[in-house]
C-alpha cells in the first residue's frame, strides 16, 4: 500500500496549506505569454523552414549547438556539466576530453 499522495492531491494540499511554490503568479504568467506568443507565431509562420537538428544519443547535441555556443562564449572549447557524471570538455573539432 502506497501512502504517498498523487500529484493532484499534493497540489490541493499545497493550496490548502497556503504553499505557493508550485504555482505561477499572474504577472509571471502574463509576462511569459508576452515573451512566448510572438515566438510561437513565428514558429507557426515558418513551420516549413524550422526543423530540429539530428544528433547522436548521448552526445553534446547537434553541431549547430556547438557553433552557437562558440559564437556566444567564444574560445575553442567550453564546459558541459552532465549531472552525476564527469565534466566533459567538448572541443570545437568534436573531440571530447573528460575529467573527474
Amino acid at each position: 500500500q502506497n501512502n504517498n499522495p498523487d500529484a493532484y492531491t499534493r497540489l490541493i494540499l499545497d493550496v490548502l496549506r497556503g504553499r505557493q511554490g508550485s504555482f505561477v503568479r499572474n504577472d509571471e504568467l502574463e509576462r511569459s505569454w508576452e515573451i512566448f506568443t510572438p515566438l510561437l507565431h513565428e514558429i507557426e509562420e515558418k513551420a516549413t523552414e524550422i526543423r530540429p537538428h539530428s544528433y547522436k544519443y548521448g552526445s553534446n547535441g547537434p553541431l549547430q549547438r556547438q557553433e552557437f555556443l562558440k559564437s556566444v562564449v567564444g574560445g575553442s572549447e567550453y564546459e558541459v556539466e552532465k549531472p552525476n557524471t564527469t565534466t566533459t570538455t567538448t572541443r570545437l573539432d568534436g573531440n571530447m576530453v573528460s575529467s573527474l
